[in-house]
């Protein structure tokens, strides 16, 4: 796999599982969220952190299509 391709699925990753553990010590409510200005502002940074990846990899890779995990 090319350097630069693994590197973004990784900040993909990455991301992901930062957005999930700001959830360890909280129910997932959107009030909550839309609530605290810190954490929506995190999450609203990965998921332009995961926009930005996605969108190298399609550069890299355009046959490459998102799925739905189970």
């Amino acid at each position: 796999m090319e350097r630069s391709l693994k590197k973004s699925l990784e900040d993909i990753t990455m991301a992901i599982e930062e957005i999930d553990s700001f959830f360890n010590s909280r129910p997932r409510r959107f009030d909550l969220y839309t609530s605290d200005t810190c954490l929506r502002r995190a999450i609203e940074r990965n998921i332009t952190i995961i926009g930005e990846a996605m969108n190298r990899v399609l550069k890299i890779s355009p046959d490459i299509r998102p799925s739905a995990s189970s």
